[in-house]
């Protein structure tokens, strides 16, 4: 990236991070904020956890396929956060079962950020050989087991229109850092993303704004 591209990445990124102050509403008293959950949050809700502070900048809904029917089972979503110190991304994925779970993606990888049991390279073709064998993958030395695989569709911003479709792996250690492998089929194609997450304490997020007004 050229010198000029760099300055106007900077100056975008700048622009976005005084947007988004601007636009933040008045708190949510302090006593009120952990009346709230993330599943409260719509677009354009703020949120603060860790020590910082996030804009959602969309949310979007997953809805696992039953493996029998091809019918929408369950359903989890996914916050786009900008965070406010710094105007970096981050993702959020949160789920309602028994309770609520809130996980962070940490890092995304790639096939050659991943091995097998024996320390061989993988790609996309050994994954159902994975799952029907040993069940582990390995990154950086660490092994995560495999949890499970299902097909879903994915509705951007949670709108009702036309979902894209995909298959997840999801794969996780004994401490409960998640690997999921992320297969996306876009007219006939098969791309494929993997990230690692990490589970947060929903007790650890306080939402300053809910949004959606």
């Amino acid at each position: 990236m050229s010198t000029q591209e760099l300055s106007q990445d900077f100056r975008r990124r700048l622009d976005e991070q005084f947007d988004a102050v601007r636009r933040m509403p008045p708190p949510l008293p302090p006593d009120e904020r952990h009346r709230h959950v993330v599943s409260d949050v719509a677009e354009g809700g703020y949120l603060r956890f860790e020590g910082h502070t996030y804009l959602a900048r969309e949310v979007s809904r997953y809805a696992g396929l039953d493996g029998s029917t091809g019918r929408e089972s369950w359903e989890w979503f996914e916050l786009k956060l900008f965070r406010l110190e710094d105007s970096e991304t981050i993702y959020m994925e949160w789920e309602e079962d028994d309770e609520l779970e809130i996980y962070l993606a940490t890092d995304k990888l790639a096939f050659r950020d991943l091995e097998d049991d024996e320390g061989e390279p993988i790609d996309e073709t050994d994954l159902d050989r994975i799952v029907a064998g040993s069940r582990v993958i390995v990154c950086d030395g660490t092994a995560f087991d495999y949890r499970n695989d299902y097909p879903a569709r994915f509705y951007r911003g949670g709108k009702k229109g036309r979902p894209q479709d995909a298959y997840f792996y999801d794969f996780a250690t004994p401490g409960g850092e998640r690997l999921t492998v992320e297969e996306w089929t876009t007219g006939g194609r098969e791309s494929y993303e993997i990230y690692l997450s990490r589970e947060l304490s929903p007790r650890a997020v306080e939402v300053l704004s809910t949004g959606g007004k």
